[in-house]
C-alpha cells in the first residue's frame, strides 16, 4: 500500500514539474508579473468609402434607317396588239329543193271471187295485197357553195418599250446622339466609430514566487 501511494506521489510531481517549465518556455511564470490594463472605449474618425449612382452625358454613334423614294428606269418587251382586215373564202352549203319519183309500196284491197266446195256458193272475199307504185316527192339537197367575206385578224407586235417606277429605298446613316448612362462611384467619406483600446495601468511592481515553490509535501506536517 506505502509502495503504491509512494509511486502515485512520485508520478505527481514529475506533472507538475514538467508543467511548470513548459510555462516559463511560453512566457508564462517570472520573477516579476506582467503589467495590468484596462480596456476602454473611444471615438475615432475613419475615412470610409460609399458606392454612389451618378448619371453623365455621352457621346455615342447609333444607325438610323431613312427611307426614300427613287425613279428608276426600266426597258422591256411588250406586245401590242394590231388589227387588220382580211379577205378569206369559206364554203357553205345551201338547201335547194328538188323533185325525185320513188317507190312506194302500199297496201290495198281487191276484191276476189272463191267458190265454197261444200255448198258450192260463189261469194266474194276482200284480200289485202301489197302493190309498189311510183310517187313524185320533194326532197332538199345541200350544195356547195364558195363565199368570201372580210374578218378583222389580230397579230401581236414586238416593242421596246420603257416605264419609270418608283421604289422606296432604305438608307442607313451613322448619327451622333448624346445619352445619359449610369455608374457607380466609390465617394470618401468621414464617421466617427467607437475603438477599443487597452491601456496599461501604473502600479507597483509585486514579486510572484512560483506557484511550485508554494506547495509544500503531504509527506511534511
Amino acid at each position: 500500500m506505502n509502495k503504491k501511494f509512494l509511486s502515485l506521489f512520485a508520478f505527481a510531481c514529475f506533472g507538475l514539474v514538467l508543467a511548470t517549465s513548459s510555462a516559463n518556455a511560453l512566457g508564462g511564470l517570472f520573477n516579476k508579473c506582467s503589467k495590468p490594463s484596462e480596456v476602454t472605449w473611444e471615438e475615432r474618425k475613419v475615412t470610409c468609402y460609399k458606392t454612389v449612382t451618378k448619371e453623365k452625358e455621352i457621346e455615342v454613334t447609333v444607325c438610323k434607317r431613312e427611307w426614300k423614294e427613287e425613279v428608276r428606269k426600266k426597258t422591256c418587251i411588250v406586245c401590242t396588239p394590231v388589227w387588220k382586215e382580211e379577205k378569206k373564202t369559206c364554203t357553205v352549203y345551201k338547201r335547194v329543193a328538188k323533185e325525185v319519183e320513188k317507190e312506194v309500196t302500199r297496201c290495198v284491197r281487191v276484191a276476189v271471187t272463191c267458190c265454197d266446195p261444200c255448198t258450192g256458193r260463189v261469194r266474194t272475199r276482200c284480200e289485202r295485197q301489197s302493190v309498189t307504185e311510183k310517187v313524185k316527192c320533194t326532197v332538199w339537197e345541200c350544195v356547195p357553195e364558195k363565199k368570201e367575206y372580210t374578218v378583222k385578224v389580230c397579230t401581236m407586235k414586238k416593242e421596246e418599250k420603257t416605264t419609270e417606277y418608283k421604289v422606296r429605298v432604305c438608307e442607313v446613316k451613322q448619327v451622333k446622339e448624346k445619352r445619359k448612362v449610369q455608374y457607380c462611384e466609390r465617394v470618401p467619406y468621414e464617421t466617427t466609430i467607437k475603438v477599443c483600446v487597452r491601456k496599461p495601468v501604473e502600479c507597483k511592481p509585486v514579486a510572484c514566487k512560483p506557484v511550485c515553490c508554494e506547495k509544500k509535501s503531504c509527506c511534511e506536517k
